[in-house]
């Protein structure tokens, strides 16, 4: 550079990310907040396993159903209690059960030989 003249400098601001030492009170501080998340963090884990499980729960009832009402569909019946009246004849040996429902006999046999004895324990019954 020739003797006399001046350098020509420009000063410009800028902002670099560097390394800084923390001071006690920093360290400290990100402790407590470090604290704090992981507290918060397992709090949350907890909440979703709870959640999943309940919506699983949802999903397994409402999938019970969906099974149950495309049987439904499917076969065109179902089993229900319906209300019967049984006739057991001792003289003919018979047995006959009809529903109440709509009058209709669904069943109509010989009595088996156990059924033949119980005529004994209904004697003084019987009409």
């Amino acid at each position: 550079m020739p003797k006399g003249k001046k350098d020509k400098i420009r000063e410009t601001e800028i902002t670099e990310n560097l390394k800084c030492v923390l001071t006690e009170d920093e360290v400290k501080q990100s402790a407590e907040t470090l604290a704090r998340l992981i507290q918060s963090k397992t709090s949350l884990e907890k909440d979703k396993k709870s959640a999943m499980a309940s919506f699983k729960a949802k999903i397994d009832a409402t999938e019970a159903g969906i099974i149950d009402q495309s049987n439904k569909v499917r076969d065109k019946y179902e089993y229900r209690d319906v209300d019967c009246v049984q006739h057991m004849n001792f003289t003919a040996h018979t047995i006959k059960t009809t529903r109440s429902d709509t009058n209709e006999v669904f069943d109509d046999r010989k009595m088996t030989v156990a059924e033949k004895l119980d005529e004994n324990l209904f004697d003084s019954k019987v009409a």
